[in-house]
């Protein structure tokens, strides 16, 4: 509404009828007279108003002004919800006048959308377990993720071999330093027995001499005797003594070895090592198992996903059909049975959805009724004060000019 214009005719300057009027006809005269008084009360009350101040007259004016503005917008907004209102109940008053044939297809069609609604309601979606982050990190590497984890598994069963060899070489090499130590042992005890029995065989002769320098005994047994003793102990300890010191030389040979293979196997567990800690870190896990697990989720995800936008897809198409089938015939509003398809289903839910949209159209008439009659004050005001203060009709008509 323009505000000069509503003030021009309240004036009389010309006989033009309004775009909207509206009795105020829902408040009966209590409720009319407080409203009134309330409408005219402080705000638009001039007792205290020094009209022939331009300042404070000013102020006056551009306050009604705006109370004026406010209304009217507010009335042009609900005369769109009205309208909108008052078209969907039209609509539902030509869908009960379609014939029969035509209402079961589109109950039809309606149905379709409810029981399809009904089958997603029962679907249970798996409980997420992986996050927005993690997901779309999967997703973009959704071609290799399998590669990636069979080869992260050969590298850890890999790193489980070499860390066995590695314990296998160290037992090897301590059984080995175990056996070299005991022959050195007895190459120790063969060149002792070797001095004992060099001392012995000395001491022995030295008594056989005796005996017989001073005896005259016949010592060529004990000499015999002690002679083949001690052959057969010396030859004793030298095979005892070569063969130790033939297995220490085997068995240093062998340590050696050991050594060997157990520093090649080290570096490869710390090369193994290292390129699957490197898997660990980039991926954000501690095993393959866990993203195995991580990509487990994903798939879960994803299909519940795909499930979703599937049903979605399905769900418009059903939507679009029953519009496309509404739309054949003379209603406004299509959206609400499209989007309420127990509306042609159900007619209980039809009858209960028409109360609905009737006290609501009531309300936004006593709420429009409210305001036009607000905007009558605020117009009247306006008039009553052009009319008693003409010398100013200019200046106030001029402001409410400036809220066209």
């Amino acid at each position: 509404m323009k505000l000069f214009d509503l003030i021009l005719n309240k004036l009389d300057f010309f006989d033009d009828d309004e775009e909207f009027s509206l009795d105020f006809s829902t408040l009966e005269g209590e409720d009319a007279r407080s409203i009134s008084d309330a409408v005219k009360g402080e705000s638009l009350l001039r007792r205290d108003l020094n009209v022939h101040n331009e300042l404070e007259r000013e102020q006056y004016v551009r306050h009604i002004c705006e109370l004026m503005s406010g209304a009217s917008d507010d009335v042009d907004l609900k005369k769109g919800d009205y309208q909108k209102v008052t078209d969907k109940l039209q609509d539902m008053e030509e869908i009960d006048l379609l014939p029969k044939a035509d209402r079961e297809e589109l109950r039809t069609k309606a149905r379709r959308i409810i029981d399809f609604e009904k089958k997603e309601s029962q679907y249970k979606r798996p409980v997420s377990k992986i996050s927005e982050a993690k997901y779309r990190e999967i997703e973009q590497m959704e071609d290799e993720i399998s590669d990636i984890i069979k080869r992260l598994k050969e590298n850890e069963d890999y790193q489980t071999l070499v860390r066995r060899d590695m314990n296998l070489l160290e037992g090897e090499k301590a059984g080995l330093a175990y056996d070299r130590k005991e022959n050195k042992k007895r190459i120790a005890s063969s060149k002792s027995s070797f001095v004992i029995c060099t001392v012995m065989a000395f001491l022995a002769y030295i008594v056989i001499v005796a005996l017989r320098s001073m005896f005259y005994f016949d010592v060529k047994l004990p000499l015999i005797v002690t002679t083949g003793t001690l052959a057969i102990c010396f030859t004793a300890i030298f095979v005892t003594y070569r063969d130790s010191v033939d297995s220490v030389r085997k068995l240093n040979k062998q340590i050696n070895r050991a050594i060997s293979l157990q520093n090649t196997a080290k570096i490869k567990y710390v090369n193994i090592t290292n390129a699957i800690d490197y898997r660990y870190s980039k991926y954000g896990i501690n095993s393959s198992h866990e993203l195995e697990y991580i990509y487990e989720k994903y798939l879960e995800e994803k299909e519940a996903r795909h499930h979703t936008e599937n049903a979605v897809v399905q769900l418009e198409i059903l939507r679009q059909e029953l519009s496309n089938a509404i739309k054949m015939y003379r209603i406004k509003e299509p959206s609400q049975f499209v989007y309420q398809p127990g509306l042609l289903v159900f007619d209980e839910e039809m009858a209960s959805k028409r109360h609905e949209l009737v006290i609501e159209r009531q309300k936004l008439r006593k709420s429009m009724d409210f305001e036009v009659y607000n905007l009558d004050a605020y117009k009247d005001e306006i008039s009553n004060l052009v009319r008693q203060y003409p010398q100013y009709s200019k200046d106030i008509l001029r402001i409410v000019e400036e809220y066209e």
